[in-house]
């Protein structure tokens, strides 16, 4: 009588226990299931860059975006870099490299925005930044185009096919 009795309550101890395991599991399933779309989610609506841009000729020009201020790299391309697929900026763990860098005519922001040193005619164009919040992540391209406004000595010709 006395093995059942250790039998009954071993089995009603181990009982309430996995009831208790879930109605656990039955409470944190949605919030495990959830996290990585909120992530995902987060991820999408931390970044944004308005298009159109307007920057003045003849002085320093920022091509703001809005990333999440943990992000992994951005990649900044000009027309023609996307066609040699080798961005003009790269800047990772804060080291700025590429060869629009080198030169001078760009620079990079903290926050992953393009700063352009002298905005010309020649920044008349669609600029590409590809933005990888974390490491393993897949880029997000962006494009966004840049307006030069002001007064030039140089002008532009126009050919119509009227």
């Amino acid at each position: 009588m006395k093995l059942f009795a250790n039998v009954e309550t071993f089995c009603f101890k181990t009982f309430k226990k996995m009831h208790l395991l879930e109605s656990v599991t039955t409470a944190l399933l949605p919030l495990v299931l959830l996290l990585p779309l909120m992530q995902f989610r987060g991820t999408l609506a931390a970044v944004r860059c308005n298009s159109p841009q307007y920057l003045d000729f003849g002085k320093v020009g920022t091509i703001t975006c809005l990333f999440h201020e943990d992000f992994y790299a951005v990649l900044w391309y000009t027309e023609a870099d996307r066609i040699s697929n080798i961005p003009t900026l790269r800047y990772r763990n804060e080291v700025k490299a590429g060869p629009g860098y080198e030169s001078g005519e760009f620079d990079v922001h903290s926050n992953g925005s393009l700063i352009i040193s002298n905005v010309s005619l020649d920044h008349n164009e669609m600029f590409t930044v590809a933005y990888i919040r974390f490491k393993e992540e897949r880029y997000k391209s962006i494009h966004v185009s840049v307006i030069v406004v002001g007064k030039s000595n140089k002008f532009v010709l126009v050919v119509s096919s009227f």
